[in-house]
């Protein structure tokens, strides 16, 4: 079950997204991402992204976590992402 993801705006919470790294397909790996956290950035606020997956990425890590703050100035978006 595909849906579309406007990726104009931050992902809803509750969403999820599949990421898909490493070097396929000789070596793939793959995490699937729960969006928890999701908070648009607005003319006064920063706004915020938080990730969380349990599984993780298999036989590697567990219970992963990414956190993004984003700032917005006029037509320009900036991502700052922390590490955890």
């Amino acid at each position: 079950n595909k849906k579309n993801v406007d990726l104009t705006r931050p992902l809803p919470k509750g969403q999820s997204v599949n990421e898909i790294f490493g070097l396929p397909p000789l070596f793939p790996l793959s995490v699937t991402w729960t969006c928890v956290k999701s908070v648009p950035p607005t003319n006064t606020r920063k706004g915020r992204l938080e990730f969380y997956s349990v599984d993780g990425v298999p036989g590697i890590a567990t219970g992963c976590k990414m956190n993004f703050d984003i700032d917005a100035v006029a037509s320009e978006t900036t991502v700052n992402t922390r590490d955890v």
